[in-house]
């Protein structure tokens, strides 16, 4: 089984890769794209520094950690640009896995319909776009802390669904943990995926109820709001 893993150069995208690479006796090719985000606001805030510090914790025993092998695969500025068109339309995979790219144009999309699968931070049927889980926190919407794995399609996190898998959430959890978890569930819900494929059983797909709303990267100012009110909620857990 042959797979390709679209994604970024970080630590829990690292991890992710690493243990998908175990379900498949290393036959990945990984695409990193540098992905530059313009906002008109202030997103960054000072949990981004706990969030990562705490991946390398979990995700790697290794002070060097699995991103020191990220330097030799392929990189591109964007994977919508010409140059990687012209390289991905000449492989042949049994299943793609975007995992924090940015949007993907069409094209890309159509040359693996039916076998390219998203990972989404959150419940697409209410939350579309990028801090998913941010947002959910924001709207006290508890219930919702979510991992989705489903049929990428043109318009964002509306494919067919393969399975929604909540965040386990735990007494006095913090913040800054729901993105591990959040990593753990991409990584289970994609080696079921896997398994499924390799045993040649029918991958079994739900369209999505309705269409939720898109929300752009949460301000750093709210990201304030969003730390007390999750904390706040784990504490009474």
């Amino acid at each position: 089984m042959k797979i390709a893993v679209l994604t970024t150069k970080t630590t829990h995208h690292a991890f992710f890769v690493k243990e998908i690479m175990k379900e498949v006796n290393n036959n990945v090719d990984v695409f990193l794209e540098k992905k530059i985000f313009l906002n008109k606001f202030k997103i960054n805030h000072s949990i981004d520094k706990k969030i990562s510090n705490f991946e390398k914790k979990q995700c790697f025993k290794k002070s060097d950690s699995f991103l020191s092998k990220f330097n030799s695969l392929q990189v591109y500025n964007s994977f919508n640009s010409k140059k990687f068109y012209n390289n991905i339309k000449k492989k042949k995979y049994d299943l793609v896995i975007v995992f924090g790219s940015s949007i993907l144009k069409p094209k890309i999309i159509n040359l693996f319909k039916n076998y390219i699968y998203n990972l989404h931070g959150g419940n697409p049927e209410m939350y579309r776009g990028l801090d998913s889980l941010y947002w959910t926190i924001f709207n006290n919407e508890f219930n919702h802390i979510v991992t989705t794995l489903h049929l990428l399609e043109k318009k964002v996190d509306t494919g067919k669904l393969f399975l929604i898998k909540k965040i386990p959430l735990k007494k006095n959890m913090k913040f800054f943990e729901i993105r591990y978890h959040n990593t753990v569930n991409c990584i289970n819900l994609c080696k079921l995926l896997i398994s499924k494929i390799l045993k040649g059983k029918k991958v079994a797909l739900k369209r999505q109820k309705k269409i939720g709303k898109y929300y752009t990267a949460m301000p750093a100012d709210l990201k304030n709001y969003c730390i007390n009110k999750f904390e706040n909620y784990t504490k009474n857990i």
